[in-house]
């Protein structure tokens, strides 16, 4: 990974719903403090409070969506909460180990790899499925 190496936010992660639109931007901008601070091990401190902001953050995101899906009756809720708890839980894991261990060679490019490119596939796919789901609902209701 680049060092200084920053999320630019793409339009194709849109889903079509608003609020959980507005909740993913806000989170890659919470991302990019994190990932500012992991290029700089000088500044463990720092690493360590965005993370923690960033485990707060999807905390309130990922229960904001299953709330929706849960309101709605969404079919996939199991498997798409099994993918939240498997973040969260990876997520928790990469900062207990910083938290630990202190900044480590690799670092960054885990951080990237769960906090960016986890979380762009889950976009993509999981996330979009939910969306086209909630949009043929309000089509049909």
């Amino acid at each position: 990974m680049p060092k200084h190496h920053i999320f630019e936010w793409r339009d194709d992660l849109l889903t079509g719903v608003e609020l959980i639109d507005t909740q993913h931007k806000e989170y890659f901008a919470r991302v990019n403090d994190v990932l500012k601070h992991a290029n700089l091990a000088e500044s463990p401190d720092l690493l360590l409070h965005a993370l923690g902001f960033v485990r707060r953050y999807v905390v309130l995101h990922f229960d904001t969506e299953q709330e929706v899906m849960q309101f709605h009756n969404y079919p996939d809720y199991e498997q798409h909460l099994e993918l939240h708890q498997r973040f969260s839980e990876e997520l928790e894991a990469l900062s207990r180990t910083f938290a630990k261990d202190g900044f480590q060679p690799g670092l960054a490019v885990e951080i990237y790899s769960l906090l960016v490119d986890w979380f762009v596939r889950h976009i993509q796919h999981v996330d979009k499925r939910l969306a086209r789901f909630l949009h043929e609902k309000n089509e049909k209701g």
